[in-house]
């Protein structure tokens, strides 16, 4: 069971995180190379401006946050209100006809009149707005309760404390980060790296690339987590206390530490050790260290 509150944060989630959308996905990295197979005539036109970004349709966005808790739905807006529905009915301007008031957490649907069918859901967050992922051109926004024709309970959610939920205070977690991704968290994370390593060895441009991905490995490593290059919620926990407190390390020791394990991550990770190298000493110039001492040779 899933409670109200968890569907709404997954929501917030993925508005947040500016996901894109791209029909038939729930939750999938769009790639360059997807962007180059796709056949669909919007993703075609439009999906380039989504490469980077995690990408979803309508009913995918379900699909995604009931997955993320352990559950399942299906995909496809008009099986979810016919099957997946413990109540529902109809909206007239923004307000449930029953004069019920509208749960946060509550799925919400346009209704095709001449094929009878529900062609695009959504999903009431409170304070009168919606989140969906509304279209190629557009990728998940809001909207307001007007917008919508038919409201729907959905199974498998606990609505018990839903009418407390306040979208103010959702907190909202951070997405997955891999190579490729772009955006402000990634430039989050590539600043929360240079402080842990005590000089600028990134630059802080927001694109996830091989020296990021090479980093995140090595911090990953140094900390005993799995150095999948992949940053969840661990490795945030693992970055957010270092800064916190603030480490003592000198930046020699650290820039010798760095080095070393570039080095031993080379292969797998395909980087350049002397760029690597030649970024961290720079950095240290910038901070007035010119006679720090590296205790290794890099061939």
């Amino acid at each position: 069971m899933i409670t109200a509150k968890k569907l709404v944060e997954w929501f917030y989630y993925m508005y947040n995180n500016n996901w894109g959308y791209i029909f038939g996905k729930s939750g999938q990295l769009w790639t360059q190379k997807m962007q180059d197979r796709a056949t669909n005539e919007m993703a075609v036109k439009y999906g380039k401006r989504w490469i980077g970004h995690y990408v979803t349709d309508c009913s995918g966005a379900f699909v995604f946050a009931f997955k993320k808790e352990g559950e399942s739905i299906y995909h496809g807006s008009d099986t979810i209100y016919k099957r997946y529905c413990s109540s529902k009915g109809k909206l007239k301007n923004g307000f449930r006809e029953d004069g019920e008031p509208i749960k946060p957490g509550t799925a919400v649907f346009l209704y095709d009149k001449d094929k009878k069918t529900m062609h695009h859901i959504g999903l009431y967050v409170g304070a009168n707005t919606c989140i969906e992922a509304k279209g190629t051109i557009y990728g998940v926004v809001t909207s307001t309760l007007g917008h919508w024709d038919y409201w729907g309970e959905l199974k498998d959610i606990d609505y018990t404390d839903a009418m407390d939920i306040v979208p103010g205070e959702i907190v909202v977690p951070k997405r997955l980060l891999r190579r490729g991704c772009k955006g402000p968290d990634v430039k989050e994370l590539q600043h929360a790296l240079n402080l842990w390593n005590g000089v600028n060895a990134l630059d802080e441009d927001g694109a996830f690339g091989k020296l990021t991905e090479a980093a995140v490995k090595i911090f990953q490593s140094e900390k005993g987590l799995k150095a999948d290059g992949l940053v969840g919620p661990q490795t945030w926990k693992e970055l957010e206390a270092y800064i916190n407190d603030k480490s003592d390390e000198k930046p020699d020791e650290l820039a010798t530490k760095l080095i070393k394990m570039a080095i031993a991550y080379k292969g797998p990770v395909e980087i350049d050790t002397h760029e690597i190298a030649d970024k961290i000493l720079l950095g240290l110039e910038d901070l007035g260290l010119t006679d720090v001492h590296i205790e290794m040779e890099v061939e």
